[in-house]
């Protein structure tokens, strides 16, 4: 391992990473810090290659070497770590387990390979890091995983506790993950640092088609993987309520998951087809961003800090939230957000309408969204530096 600690080399692996661009498979919490710290580290990125798509290996942006590996023969029949990830295509797809094994395979084999000429490993979810331990014993790299909520929610406590104890650094931008890191694994060593969040350019094309279908009147965006904890259903069914005293309202809803055949059932129940446009998975976030009036998170665990909150508050769009988890103890009803009970659709239906309607209120709500970022550790340069800090002391200690 080098001791080289001025421009570290990292390796960051992960079990997602985007195709072609930024968004267009997964959140840009991965991508958007290893671009930004280019200047400063060497960064290899290592993720399982997708079946048809995505090059073996390729420059990301210009700046960032990705590299993409197989785990099953041929690759067009790889099932396992695609689409909507790996829990759920071992819950959809048989298939997926039979890849499983040589998965895990070949992903220790490839970390080897590339472990030797890093200082430090980076992990994105705790299964993921498990499986570098063998480039930490053989190589003396350290690692630091970054929590991200299921790799913590869905394991057994017991498995959770060895695998963070085996952790040099455990980094979360969750403080309530980085509270269950501390009680299962006391003495292990914990760092708070925030997804790196920042404005992305819009396509002219891209917002023209989006500009087209949200015609007219105000916009209430929800974005969002449409799962049961997101709670998409309510969102549709505070439409039902505003259309009656907004018009030319337009619900945008962004986002795929096990819900899609749901939402699209209650949409026709309720004849919100003229009022509820659902887009699907879009990598181009910040386009509906830039015409909403209104956002949305009503997960019924915690709104705080998921990335799409803070985009959307990031662009200064006032958002209404669910009180779930430590929304409300982190975000001041009125101030940052309009706050609401969880699965309550009519109080989300009042929130929106208090907004649409009060434009001092939603020009503070946009106004303080800033304020709050940065006193909540999302300010883009001190996460960086934080991240940066932290690649530098790893690559010039030896491993704990």
């Amino acid at each position: 391992m080098s001791t080289i600690s001025e421009r570290p080399r990292v390796l960051v692996v992960t079990t997602n990473f985007p195709l072609r661009r930024r968004g267009d498979r997964t959140g840009n919490f991965v991508v958007d810090p290893v671009v930004a710290l280019a200047d400063d580290v060497d960064t290899t990125v290592l993720c399982p290659i997708d079946s048809r798509l995505a090059a073996p290996r390729e420059r990301w942006e210009g700046k960032v070497d990705v590299v993409r590996y197989r785990y099953w023969w041929p690759r067009r029949a790889q099932r396992l770590a695609h689409g909507d990830g790996i829990p759920t295509a071992l819950r959809t797809d048989r298939r997926a387990w039979l890849q499983l094994v040589p998965f895990l395979v070949a992903t220790v084999l490839v970390v080897l390979r590339h472990a030797r000429r890093a200082d430090v490993v980076h992990a994105h979810w705790l299964p993921v890091a498990l499986l570098c331990l063998p480039a930490r014993w053989l190589h003396r790299t350290p690692i630091a995983v970054t929590l991200h909520g299921t790799d913590v929610t869905q394991f057994p406590d017991r498995f959770v506790a060895w695998g963070l104890r085996r952790m040099d650094v455990v980094v979360s931008a969750h403080d309530d993950l980085l509270a269950t890191a501390g009680r299962l694994a006391p003495r292990s060593r914990r760092e708070r640092i925030r997804h790196l969040v920042e404005p992305q350019p819009v396509d002219a094309a891209e917002d023209a088609e989006v500009a087209a279908r949200l015609e007219g009147g105000p916009v209430v965006l929800f974005v969002a993987r449409t799962s049961p904890e997101r709670d998409p259903l309510t969102f549709v069914r505070a439409a039902t309520h505003v259309r009656e005293v907004v018009d030319g309202v337009t619900f945008a809803l962004v986002g795929s998951g096990p819900l899609d055949d749901a939402i699209r059932v209650e949409i026709a129940a309720l004849a919100l087809e003229d009022t509820v446009e659902v887009f699907g998975h879009r990598p181009d976030v910040w386009t509906f961003l830039g015409r909403a009036d209104v956002f949305c998170a009503l997960s019924d665990r915690n709104n705080v800090w998921v990335t799409a909150l803070v985009e959307a508050m990031r662009a200064g769009v006032p958002v209404v939230a669910t009180t779930a988890g430590d929304t409300a103890r982190v975000l001041r009803d009125r101030h940052d957000a309009m706050l609401v009970p969880v699965g309550d659709d009519r109080a989300v239906a009042e929130a929106i309408v208090a907004v649409l309607s009060d434009a001092t209120l939603a020009e503070r709500l946009g106004a303080t969204a800033t304020n709050t970022l940065a006193e909540n550790g999302f300010d883009p340069a001190a996460v960086r530096s934080r991240t940066l800090d932290l690649y530098r002391e790893l690559a010039g200690a030896p491993a704990g």
